[in-house]
């Protein structure tokens, strides 16, 4: 855990048998700081590293589900989101 929180991009893909995506949005909303940019994609703003992260959400994920998550800078980002993302992105990124 580091002193300061920092941006994780999260991106998913669920291959199980039932495809919970509920029960991994119940673990993505324990995060403080956490919005849904795209369908599998979420940006969380913590104090975790990527190992913590992954270690919160490994029970909602079955044994054949794939997720990436990495620490990214967001001093500079662009694209086509929604207001509500953009609005959230600018946020949580300022003063950062």
């Amino acid at each position: 855990m580091s002193l300061f929180p920092a941006f994780y991009i999260i991106v998913y893909d669920l291959h199980g048998p039932d495809k919970n995506h509920s029960k991994l949005d119940a673990k993505m909303a324990l995060f403080r700081d956490c919005f849904r940019i795209l369908e599998s994609t979420w940006l969380v703003k913590t104090k975790l590293d990527s190992t913590a992260i992954l270690k919160r959400l490994s029970t909602a994920l079955d044994d054949n589900d794939h997720v990436f998550i990495a620490k990214i800078d967001l001093a500079s980002y662009d694209g086509c989101l929604p207001q509500n993302a953009r609005v959230w992105l600018e946020q949580k990124t300022a003063g950062f």
